[in-house]
C-alpha cells in the first residue's frame, strides 16, 4: 500500500471513532426509569435489604417490578407482602434462588384465632418450594368425648389450650403432620382445620427440641417465584446492562436502558462491539505506518469475531510502545 494512503486511512478510522464517542448515548427523560430502578432497591429492617426486581414498595417504583410483588415496611422493620388476600411477613428473600421464607401474619402472635381457613398462593406467581415447605394441620375446638386416646408424647407437643371466648365452652388446638397422622385425626370431631406450611427441618426441631407451636410457625416456609415468565427476559435485560422492569400500561416486561426503555435487551452493547473493532483497526493502521517493512498478512479462511480479530492483529502486526 503506497504511504501516502496510509494518513488517510487511518484519519478516517479516526473520524468515524471520534463520531461514535460523541454521538448522545441517553436522552434525559427515557433515562429516569433506568436511573430509578438502578439507584432505589427495597431496604427494611436489618434482614431485608437491597431487593430489586421483581420487588417493588416504599421508595421504589411500581414499574421496577411485577404486579403481585408489592413489599411493605412497618414501623417496626418488618416486612409484609400481600398474595391473594393473605398478607404475610418477609422474613428473608433470596434473589438468587428466585425464593423468599414467609410466615402467615393472622397467626403471627395468636394461633388459636385464624382470619382465613387453608392457605392458598396465587401459583401464576408464586410455588410452595418442595425443599422448604409441609403441611401441618390446627385442629380447633375439638371434643375429646368418644374419640381415641394418643399418646402422652403426642399430646405433650402438639395439644394445647386456646384462652376461653365469652359464650364458648373452650377451644383446644391439636398439631399433627398431615402424613403421619393426618388419617388418625380425621375421625375427630373438630369445629374447624386449618393447614399450615412451615419449614421441614424446622419442623424437626419442634418434635424433637423444646419449641412451642407459636415458635414454629414464626419461623414460616419456603415459597419460589422463578416460574414467572418475565425472568428470561430479565436475565437477558440484565446481561446487556439493563435494568428490568414492567410497562405499568400494559403489564408486560421490558428493559430500561440509559438510552430508554427497550422491548427485551439494550442496544448499547453493539456500539461497545463497534469501538473495539475501530479501536483494533486503528492500532493496525498505526502499527502498518511505523513499521520498517509491510507486513505480512494472512488471510482468514473463516468469519472472524471480535475475538478472533484480536488474535488476528496481535499475529499479523508488530504493536508495541
Amino acid at each position: 500500500m503506497p504511504l501516502l494512503s496510509m494518513p488517510l486511512c487511518v484519519n478516517f478510522i479516526i473520524t468515524i471513532f471520534l463520531f461514535i464517542v460523541s454521538s448522545p448515548t441517553s436522552h434525559g427523560a427515557d433515562n429516569k426509569n433506568y436511573t430509578a430502578c438502578h439507584k432505589e432497591k427495597y431496604d427494611c429492617g436489618e434482614q431485608i435489604k437491597g431487593i430489586g426486581y421483581p420487588f417493588w414498595g416504599e421508595y421504589r417504583p411500581p414499574f421496577c417490578g411485577v404486579q403481585g410483588f408489592q413489599l411493605t415496611c412497618s414501623s417496626d422493620e418488618s416486612t409484609t407482602i400481600v398474595i391473594g388476600k393473605q398478607t404475610f411477613r418477609v422474613l428473608q428473600i433470596n434473589t438468587s434462588a428466585y425464593s423468599m421464607t414467609i410466615a402467615r401474619t393472622d397467626l403471627w402472635n395468636n394461633i388459636c384465632r385464624p382470619d382465613f381457613g387453608d392457605m392458598t398462593l396465587n401459583l401464576n406467581l408464586f410455588d410452595y418450594d418442595p425443599y422448604h415447605a409441609v403441611n401441618v394441620t390446627f385442629f380447633y375446638d375439638c371434643s375429646t368425648n368418644n374419640n381415641p386416646a394418643f399418646s402422652d408424647y403426642i399430646k405433650s407437643k402438639s395439644y394445647f389450650p386456646c384462652p376461653v371466648v365469652a359464650g364458648d365452652q373452650g377451644s383446644n388446638v391439636n398439631f399433627v403432620v398431615d402424613k403421619k397422622f393426618g388419617s388418625y385425626f380425621s375421625q375427630w370431631k373438630c369445629k374447624s382445620k386449618i393447614k399450615v406450611p412451615v419449614l421441614p427441618d424446622v419442623l424437626g426441631q419442634f418434635w424433637w427440641n423444646d419449641m412451642t407451636v407459636q415458635e414454629l410457625v414464626k419461623q414460616g416456609f419456603g415459597a419460589d417465584y422463578h416460574k414467572i415468565g418475565n425472568f428470561q427476559h430479565c436475565k437477558a435485560c440484565s446481561t446487556s446492562g439493563g435494568e428490568c422492569g414492567t410497562n405499568t400500561t400494559t403489564n408486560q416486561a421490558i428493559c430500561f436502558c440509559h438510552n430508554g426503555p427497550q422491548p427485551q435487551t439494550c442496544q448499547g452493547h453493539k456500539k461497545i462491539k463497534l469501538l473495539a473493532a475501530l479501536g483494533i483497526g486503528f492500532g493496525a493502521g498505526v502499527a502498518m505506518m511505523n513499521s520498517e517493512k509491510p507486513p505480512t498478512i494472512l488471510i482468514p479462511r473463516k468469519k472472524l469475531g471480535i475475538e478472533d480479530l484480536a488474535l488476528y492483529t496481535k499475529a499479523n502486526f508488530e504493536i508495541g510502545v
